[in-house]
């Protein structure tokens, strides 16, 4: 069920990932648990949007105009705290998504990170401790601008 899928896109996602396993495209890592789905990481994260009155390219759009960031662009999934951004373009299978939960970055390689979590979780990704670090400062303006244009209401 597509709605059943998508839940599992909330404020305890830490990380979407692609899988290639026979009809499994994606794994979702939680702060409690982890779980597989049959949807690629793009069509979660549009029906995650959906489920807060919006879509995957009307928040990308939204975040470009904010921002000015027309790569990689970090993603504000929902307004009660959801944001991540993505390790490389989202169009490339091999993109993953990190969530906006507190982790500490260690190089794993020149190309992957691992990602130490607070809660004790360590998940490698495809990515290098610089661009990780980039992206991660980029979704902190975005979190703060958006915040910031909250209060004016």
């Amino acid at each position: 069920m597509r709605t059943c899928d998508s839940l599992r896109i909330d404020t305890d996602t830490l990380v979407v990932q692609p899988i290639f396993e026979n009809a499994l495209k994606t794994h979702i890592i939680t702060t409690h648990g982890s779980y597989t789905s049959s949807f690629s990481q793009l069509e979660l994260l549009n029906l995650a949007c959906m489920r807060y009155f919006s879509t995957y390219e009307g928040r990308i759009q939204a975040s470009r105009y904010q921002t000015s960031f027309h790569r990689k662009t970090p993603l504000l999934v929902a307004e009660n705290g959801i944001f991540a951004f993505p390790t490389m373009s989202p169009l490339n299978a091999e993109c993953m998504w990190i969530f906006n939960h507190s982790f500490k970055s260690k190089k794993h390689s020149d190309k992957s990170t691992i990602l130490q979590y607070d809660n004790g979780v360590e998940i490698v990704v495809n990515a290098s401790v610089h661009t990780i670090e980039k992206q991660r400062q980029r979704m902190i303006v975005m979190i703060y601008k958006q915040k910031s244009l909250g209060r004016l209401y």
